[in-house]
Formats: C-alpha cells, sequence, structure tokens
C-alpha cells in the first residue's frame, strides 16, 4: 500500500485506542514530515507504527496496510483461540506474577508482546501448547506465554 494512505488510515484510526493515542500522534506526525522530505521508506514506517499503536498489529486494517496477513497467520498458530491476556518475564518459574507482568487485551504491554511474538514466529519461534495457552521462550530464560481462557 502506499505511504499517502497508510497515513490516512493512522489518521482515520487515531482515537481507536485512548491508550495508546499520544504514541499513535507522535508516529503519524513523524510519517508526515518524513513523506515531506522525500523519505518515503521511514514515512511507511512510522505511519504502520501509529497505526499499530490505534488499532493493533492483528487488526485487518493493519494487516492490508502492511501488506502482510499477519493476523491470519498468529489465528492459524492459536488454533482459531483469540487470546485475553500475555504474560512476558522468566520462562522456567511459577506464573503468579512475581517474575513477571500480565497484560490484559488492549494494554500497550499487550501489543508490544505480541509484536515481539509476530516477529519471533516469522524467525521460526515455536510455542508448546498447554491447552488454555501456548508458551513461547526466548534467550536468557525470558518467555511471553499467550493465555485463553
Amino acid at each position: 500500500m502506499e505511504v499517502s494512505k497508510i497515513i490516512v488510515l493512522a489518521r482515520k484510526h487515531l482515537a481507536a485506542n485512548p491508550a495508546n493515542e499520544l504514541s499513535a500522534r507522535i508516529c503519524l506526525a513523524d510519517a508526515v514530515a518524513l513523506s515531506d522530505k522525500g523519505d518515503f521508506e521511514s514515512s511507511k514506517v512510522r505511519a504502520l507504527k501509529s497505526l499499530a499503536y490505534s488499532v493493533g498489529i492483528l487488526s485487518p486494517v493493519y494487516a492490508r496496510a502492511s501488506g502482510t496477513d499477519k493476523s491470519s497467520s498468529l489465528s492459524a498458530l492459536f488454533n482459531g483461540r483469540v487470546p485475553k491476556r500475555v504474560y512476558t518475564g522468566r520462562a522456567k518459574c511459577c506464573r503468579c506474577g512475581c517474575k513477571g507482568t500480565y497484560h490484559e487485551k488492549g494494554s500497550v504491554g499487550y501489543s508490544r508482546a505480541m509484536t515481539k511474538l509476530v516477529r519471533g514466529v516469522a524467525g521460526g519461534l515455536a510455542g508448546d501448547d498447554l491447552g488454555n495457552c501456548i508458551d513461547f521462550e526466548f534467550g536468557n530464560d525470558r518467555a511471553i506465554c499467550v493465555y485463553f481462557d
């Protein structure tokens, strides 16, 4: 998709997620300034980042704008289940929250964890399906666990 169209989409969806609206506005302002300077590649990156803050990387709007259907690839990975929250923190420990943090859907932490997960899965990362969750372990004893209950 052209940069100008992504910028229009980002403007349209600025207020979609009030918790992330300021970050989305900053990214959009960067995108417009870069586009005005003729740096369309960097402008596209910032416009997509704005859109990610507004609608999330799992949104069909983001998938269409970025040219990758990440939402369907994660949906296939999750076997059609819809994530409710994610855990980020130590991998090999209890999940009471003492060694990590739980992020609810729609929060900044949730968006960041899902972005990291999309990149990891694209790079070949696999998770352990434990029924009510899928656990993804990264280097240095770190994990992202996606819960569906």
